[in-house]
């Protein structure tokens, strides 16, 4: 029971990690792509919005 506590208190920041990283790695792969895109203007002028979700 204690090693799969371990195991999710450990598994689930590390997931979170990864997919908000992977959403950077795309972000950038776009921006090289389109670099002059409405979407792309838009993070630059507030980089953290690469974090944020829209769940709608």
């Amino acid at each position: 029971m204690t090693s799969s506590l371990k195991f999710l208190a450990l598994s689930i920041p590390t997931i979170i990690l990864a997919l908000l990283l992977g959403r950077m790695i795309a972000i950038e792969i776009y921006a090289a792509k389109f670099p002059r895109s409405p979407l792309i203007e838009q993070l630059r002028a507030n980089p953290l919005r690469v974090l944020s979700v829209n769940w709608l």
